[in-house]
């Protein structure tokens, strides 16, 4: 489906998105916490923002993003994501609402966040928690108001974190950006469930909690049952793997969670690579380590080799040259062409790896 936009509208909301990060950097600016430090904690702030500045720049590329995020927030039954930067401390999109949708309630601990509205309209209502973070979680509302073009709201460690969306009758995009704040001690992640689209891993969620959390949403999405999940109902991988060649990605997150689990290699080396790609879920490098590793581990070379990369390049783990040459030369060594080819050229050149 392509969406008709009139040409004022679609130059307003080209108006505001490249302006948008203006704006983030004078509201991040004027609440950074002061607990979190001097400028120097604000430094990876600044770049993501001037990378983000780049991913805006007029031109072509520019009113395509636009164009699909449009066209997502008025073909998606609910919501997406569409990202534009992941950066180890900040990440940043648009985010597409389709008319009348809901956002579940979520959370950012320790994080502050912008989000601006470039087109259409959505009630916005944020809540502190109250007491300990021990559940169940007693919740104070702090604000419900509605939000046009060009207005903002924020998110921040110590206040409004928990936060939901209705878009109002038009389709609606927001550009996101959520950086986290060093120092800020504000909880665990209580709402990471609600849907792992939209809710990248804080410092303080465990990568248990996160898997649980892909369970919640499968649950509360209407995907599964509960019975999916159980013990007895063992581990569907060749279902998972088929539904992720027909490019059925929910289904395939779904099916193969369990698998991966249960240490299916081939499971969690998909899991991994749709972490990667961003494909069904969040583009999310940590995550996708994370299952590279424990693949890795079994010894598959794909995983060896991609996990070598990573410590190489420090994306998604510790930049780590040992690891690196460790990973990359078992997967040589198990017959993964690339890895034969990064290796032998690591060797012939003499190149560097401070191990």
């Amino acid at each position: 489906m392509t969406v008709d936009l009139d040409s004022a509208t679609r130059e307003v909301a080209l108006s505001r998105l490249r302006n948008a990060p203006d704006q983030v950097r004078v509201q991040m600016g004027r609440l950074w916490p002061a607990a979190a430090g001097g400028e120097g904690t604000r430094t990876p702030i600044v770049r993501a923002l001037h990378r983000l500045e780049g991913e805006l720049r007029p031109g072509p590329r520019l009113r395509d993003k636009l164009r699909d995020a449009f066209e997502a927030a008025a073909t998606t039954r609910d919501w997406a994501w569409l990202p534009l930067i992941g950066e180890p401390q900040v990440r940043a999109g648009l985010l597409c609402l389709s008319p009348r949708s809901h956002l579940p309630r979520h959370d950012h601990p320790d994080s502050l966040g912008v989000a601006v509205v470039l087109s259409g309209e959505v009630e916005v209502t944020q809540y502190d928690r109250i007491g300990a973070d021990t559940a169940p979680l007693a919740l104070r509302l702090v604000s419900r108001r509605w939000l046009r073009m060009g207005e903002s709201t924020v998110v921040r460690p110590e206040r409004g974190n928990t936060h939901e969306m209705t878009a109002g009758g038009v389709p609606t995009v927001l550009l996101d950006v959520i950086a986290r704040v060093p120092g800020s001690r504000h909880g665990r992640r209580w709402y990471l469930s609600l849907d792992p689209r939209f809710c990248a891993p804080g410092p303080g969620a465990s990568h248990a909690g996160i898997r649980r959390g892909l369970r919640d949403w499968l649950l509360l999405s209407g995907l599964c049952t509960t019975a999916a999940f159980s013990p007895a109902s063992g581990c569907e991988l060749h279902d998972g793997l088929s539904a992720y060649e027909r490019r059925e990605f929910q289904t395939a997150a779904q099916l193969l969670l369990p698998c991966a689990e249960a240490d299916h290699a081939q499971a969690q080396v998909t899991l991994a690579t749709m972490y990667r790609e961003g494909e069904g879920l969040p583009r999310d490098m940590t995550e996708a380590g994370w299952w590279y590793q424990r693949a890795a581990e079994l010894g598959v070379p794909e995983a060896q080799y991609r996990i070598g990369i990573m410590h190489l390049e420090g994306v998604g783990v510790t930049q780590n040259s040992e690891a690196a040459l460790h990973w990359i030369s078992q997967a040589a060594n198990n017959g993964h062409g690339p890895a034969k080819t990064v290796y032998e050229y690591i060797l012939s050149h003499d190149v560097a790896l401070d191990c």
